[in-house]
C-alpha cells in the first residue's frame, strides 16, 4: 500500500458546521504507490502543493474525505497515533538544515532512529550508513552541524530522514538554494533511493529541468485541485495544458523549440533531455 486521497478537502480553519471556510484543497482523488514511484508536484505558489504533502504524513488532517497512508485511514476525526505514519513517510521541508539541533552530526542523524525505537547501537549504525550514502566523510561526524557549509547541513538533515528508513520520501523544493553541483548530487541521490532502494520519492518543485531528468510522473496543481496527472513526456508535449496553467518547458525543450522554429531540426515529440536533443541533432547532421 501507499498513499491514497479519496475526495479530500482541506481548510486551515478546520471543520465547522456553522461556518463555511475556504478550502485550500478541493476534492483531491489520487493514489501514489508506496514503492518505486518518482512523482513531481508542480503548480504556481498557493496552488496547494505543500499542503498536499503535509496531509501525506499526517502533519495536517483532512477537513473532509479520507487520506489512507499505508494501512491507516486519516479523517478530520482521527485521534490515533501518528508515529507509525511518520515512520513510513518522511517529510523533508524546504530548508531542512533549519531543523538541526544536536551537538554533533552523528547525534543529529541518530536521533530519528532512536525516537522510533532502535537501540543506541542500531541508531548509530544507521546514522553512519546514511551519512556515507549522502556523501559526508567520517571526519565530519563529530563536528557540530552548525559549522558545516549550507550544502553539507542539508545533507545531514536528509541523512536524518533516511536513517528512519521510510518507504516514502517527500521533499519540498529540495534544490532551492543549492549550487549546480550540489543540486546534481542531491537529485542523483534521490534517483539511487528510487531505483536501487525502491523508495517512492515525491518532490514539490518549480524546476522543470529536474522534473524532466529525474521524475516519472507529474501532478499539476491549480487552485487547490489536481488538474493533470501525466508522465513528463506527456506533459511537455501537451502545449494546451502548459499554456493553460502557465507551466514552463525545460531549458533543453525551449532550445529545441527555438531550433525547430528556425528550421534547424524537426520533431513530433518535444525533446526534454540533453540526450534526446543530441540524438535529434545527430540524426540531422549525419
Amino acid at each position: 500500500m501507499g498513499i491514497s486521497f479519496q475526495n479530500v478537502d482541506f481548510s486551515y480553519y478546520g471543520y465547522s458546521k456553522r461556518k463555511k471556510y475556504p478550502n485550500i484543497l478541493k476534492d483531491i482523488c489520487v493514489n501514489i504507490s508506496g514503492q518505486s514511484e518518482f512523482v513531481a508536484i508542480v503548480g504556481h505558489t498557493g496552488s496547494g502543493k505543500t499542503t498536499f504533502t503535509q496531509l501525506c504524513n499526517g502533519l495536517n488532517l483532512p477537513t473532509s474525505g479520507v487520506v489512507s497512508v499505508m494501512d491507516l485511514k486519516l479523517t478530520h476525526k482521527f485521534d490515533g497515533a501518528l508515529k507509525p505514519i511518520r515512520k513510513k513517510v518522511g517529510l523533508v521541508f524546504q530548508f531542512p538544515e533549519y531543523q538541526l539541533f544536536e551537538e554533533t552530526v552523528l547525534k543529529d542523524v541518530a536521533f530519528g532512529p532512536s525516537n522510533f525505537g532502535y537501540t543506541k547501537e542500531e541508531s548509530i549504525k544507521l546514522a553512519k550508513k546514511y551519512l556515507g550514502l549522502v556523501g559526508l566523510s567520517e571526519d565530519l561526524f563529530e563536528r557540530t552541524p552548525f559549522t558545516l557549509s549550507g550544502g553539507q547541513m542539508r545533507k545531514v538533515a536528509i541523512a536524518g530522514i533516511l536513517a528512519c528508513e521510510p518507504d516514502v520520501l517527500i521533499f519540498d523544493e529540495p534544490t532551492v538554494g543549492l549550487d549546480g553541483k550540489s543540486k546534481k548530487e542531491l537529485m542523483n541521490l534521490l534517483k539511487v533511493m528510487n531505483e536501487e532502494y525502491h523508495k517512492t520519492i515525491i518532490i514539490v518543485t518549480h524546476n522543470m529541468d529536474v522534473v524532466a531528468e529525474f521524475t516519472k510522473r507529474v501532478l499539476v496543481f491549480n487552485e487547490g485541485s489536481i488538474v493533470c496527472d501525466k508522465t513528463p513526456v506527456e506533459l511537455f508535449n501537451d502545449s494546451k495544458t502548459l499554456a493553460k496553467y502557465s507551466l514552463d518547458l525545460p531549458e533543453v525543450s525551449r532550445l529545441a523549440v527555438m531550433m525547430k522554429e528556425q528550421g534547424l531540426i524537426d520533431f513530433d515529440q518535444v525533446p526534454f533531455t540533453t540526450l534526446s536533443l543530441a540524438k535529434l541533432l545527430g540524426g540531422k547532421y549525419e
